[in-house]
This record gives C-alpha cells, structure tokens and sequence, in this order.
C-alpha cells in the first residue's frame, strides 16, 4: 500500500495472525468431525503461507479492487504473474487511476450482470432505459 509506513513487518504480523487462526480452526474442525465420527475432507498442516507479489496501490481506497484482480488471476501458486497490472510501475499515476477504474467498472459488471443477482433483470432494465435515453438526448 502507498502511503503511511508502519513500524512492524507487516508480512510477519499476518503471517503470526494466520497461523494462530489455522490452529483454531483446526482444532475446532477436529473436534466437530470427531465428535460427528466423521474423516477431515482436508488436512490444515497441508496449508502454507505465502506473500504474492503485488503492484503498489496509488491511494488507500483500492484494496478490494487489489485482492479481487488477484484472485480473478491467481493459478493456485506464488508464481501467478497479474496480467492486470503488466507494466503497472512504468506507469504514470493519472494511467494507474484509469485502471483502476476499468477494474472497478468491470468488477462491477461481472457482480451486477451475474446470474445469481436477485435483481438482475431490473439492473439490466434500468441501464437500458438509462442508454436509451441518453441516446435521444445526444442523439
């Protein structure tokens, strides 16, 4: 993130947060399944952290836009290269804004056109009466 610095690692801070969570989860997810007398479908200890590489935010409002591109790109490795952000430190700022806004928009897109949106066919008639109308205005 860009921006304010903080005094501690931040990578050994999640890194500490994220192994006290797998434990918990882990021991409560034993228990269940014991007590349930079922098998564990997966194995925690099989788990690991990692620290992807990510391209540095402009402002500190763009997070989720960050986390969702990654995970729209992320193969299940630490080797996923963003194709997103290709080229994202040889760009000027007023470039790094628009593309953040083209993820946003297309985010957006994917989440409102989506089939299982309750309301996307009113979403859908909306942004059709809204272009048409624009239309007849320009038009």
């Amino acid at each position: 993130m860009y921006g304010d610095k903080l005094d501690l690692d931040p990578p050994n801070i999640y890194k500490k947060m994220f192994d006290v969570w797998l434990k918990e989860v882990n021991a409560f997810l034993i228990g269940l399944y014991t007590h349930k007398k079922m098998p564990l479908p997966f194995h925690f200890s099989k788990f690991s952290w990692e620290s992807p590489r990510m391209p540095t935010q402009i402002d500190k409002d763009n997070c989720g836009v960050f986390c969702m591109k990654f995970l729209e790109e992320w193969q299940g490795d630490h080797n996923t290269q963003m194709e997103s952000f290709k080229n994202w430190s040889q760009l000027g700022k007023r470039d790094k804004i628009a593309r953040v806004m083209d993820f946003r928009i297309g985010i957006l897109s994917t989440i409102l056109t989506d089939s299982s949106n309750s309301i996307r066919q009113k979403v859908e008639k909306n942004a059709t009466s809204y272009c048409e109308e624009l239309t007849q205005k320009l038009g």
